[in-house]
């Protein structure tokens, strides 16, 4: 009898084992099902609202709606939306006073990348979740960047587009880089990661557009390596608003001047 209760105890150990060990390769299964995600949302009003003094205006306006960039992990692109309309149903109640668009959405490849991403612009921490475990869920949003007129909208359209580029399907390709002319991989417009990476962060953190104008402005620090192909792809969308510092008259003379010696 004894003998009879060491073997049942040892199959239901065994199956026990196996039932850990599958288990295991499920949950191995559903991390490696799991993708990261940068998608950018934008929300338009229904009607104008009135928000908070921003820089670089000093008084309330009235917004008639805003962008906002979210990091979440999911299986798929819908449950990944999913996951956004949830969380804009605690944000904004009222389902019929908005319109949601999903301006933009692209895979996350890594880890690095999603540093990458999350470093470029201010975000802050969802629920704290475990990503060794496969959860999903949220993990970082960004600040909403309202627009009050559909030129700022148009602006903030491109910078989604440019801001999820780099994880898009375009693989880049061998050539010279327009700002710094180094000889590498280089992106659809031309630039190296480092001059892409400064180009996007000042756009985005540093938000430099000239509102009074209607039109967007590059900054002014990083115009002058960018100048041709920025125009040559946007320029439809863009407006150079501050003109180039020009050399005095006499200073050219002098440069021409000494070129000739």
């Amino acid at each position: 009898m004894r003998a009879a209760a060491t073997r049942h105890a040892s199959r239901h150990r065994k199956t026990l084992g196996w039932q850990r060990s599958v288990g295991n390769q499920a949950m191995e299964a559903c991390i490696a099902m799991m993708q990261h995600y940068n998608t950018i949302i934008q929300v338009e009003f229904e009607r104008p609202r009135v928000i908070p003094p921003q820089p670089p205006h000093e008084e309330p306006r009235l917004a008639l709606g805003y962008f906002q960039q979210f990091f979440s992990t999911e299986a798929s692109v819908k449950k990944s939306k999913d996951l956004i309309r949830d969380h804009l149903r605690h944000e904004e109640p009222e389902a019929s006073a908005y319109n949601l668009r999903f301006s933009r959405i692209a895979t996350i490849e890594d880890r690095e990348s999603l540093e990458r991403l999350m470093a470029q612009g201010k975000t802050k921490r969802a629920t704290p979740k475990r990503e060794d475990r496969g959860e999903t869920g949220i993990w970082y949003y960004g600040e909403k960047s309202y627009y009050t007129n559909p030129e700022e909208s148009a602006a903030l359209t491109l910078i989604a587009e440019m801001e999820t580029n780099e994880e898009d399907d375009w693989p880049g390709y061998d050539g010279q880089c327009q700002a710094c002319d180094a000889y590498g991989r280089v992106d659809d417009m031309s630039l190296c990661d480092e001059c892409a990476g400064k180009f996007e962060r000042d756009m985005i953190r540093q938000r430099q557009w000239d509102y009074s104008a209607s039109a967007f402005a590059l900054p002014v620090e990083f115009r002058e390596g960018l100048r041709s192909e920025v125009i040559r792809k946007y320029g439809s969308k863009l407006e150079l608003i501050a003109p180039s510092p020009q050399p005095e008259k006499g200073d050219t003379k002098r440069r021409r001047k000494g070129k000739k010696r």
